[in-house]
């Protein structure tokens, strides 16, 4: 656990010293979850099952 808890906090460093920081994944991250919605269309059911699929691969 030291080790992945290491890696994690290497990488926020290194994010942070980018200069960008982590606004662009951040925004990219927030657009996706908007703009998602709009490209599947109004259907509750749909929306609700894309939904974790769309998360997943905004995250990824």
């Amino acid at each position: 656990m030291r080790t992945v808890r290491a890696l994690f906090a290497r990488e926020v460093r290194l994010a942070f010293a980018g200069g960008g920081g982590p606004a662009g994944p951040a925004a990219f991250f927030l657009a996706a979850l908007t703009l998602a919605p709009l490209a599947i269309g109004p259907g509750g059911p749909v929306l609700a099952a894309a939904g974790p699929g769309v998360i997943a691969f905004a995250a990824l």
